[in-house]
C-alpha cells in the first residue's frame, strides 16, 4: 500500500471519527432535551392529578361536614325530644301523686 493511500484512509477514519463525535454530542443534547420535556410533562401531570385530588377531597370534605352537621342536628333533636318526654313523664308523675293524695285524703274524710 502506498503512503498516499494510507494517509487518505487515515484522513477518512479521522473525519468519520469527528463526525461520530459530533453526532454523539448532538444525540446527548437531544436526549437531555427529551429528558427535560419528559420531566416537565410528568410534573405537569402530577400537579394536575394533585389539583384534581384536592378538588375531590374538598368536595368530599364539604359533603362529610354537611352530613356531620345533619347528624349533630338530629342528635340535638333527639335530646330535645327525650327532655320533653322526661318533662311530660315528671308532670304525669306529679299528677298521679296528686290524684293518690286526693284519694287518700278523700278516704280519710269518709
Amino acid at each position: 500500500m502506498s503512503e498516499e493511500r494510507v494517509r487518505k484512509i487515515f484522513e477518512v477514519i479521522v473525519e468519520v471519527d469527528e463526525k461520530l463525535s459530533i453526532l454523539r454530542h448532538e444525540t446527548l443534547e437531544k436526549l437531555k432535551e427529551i429528558d427535560d420535556l419528559l420531566n416537565k410533562t410528568i410534573n405537569h401531570i402530577k400537579e394536575s392529578i394533585e389539583k384534581e385530588l384536592q378538588v375531590l377531597y374538598e368536595g368530599e370534605k364539604d359533603a362529610l361536614e354537611k352530613e356531620l352537621s345533619e347528624i349533630k342536628s338530629r342528635i340535638k333533636s333527639i335530646s330535645s325530644d327525650i327532655l320533653k318526654k322526661i318533662e311530660k313523664a315528671e308532670s304525669r308523675r306529679e299528677e298521679a301523686i296528686a290524684l293518690i293524695v286526693n284519694e287518700l285524703m278523700g278516704e280519710e274524710m269518709l
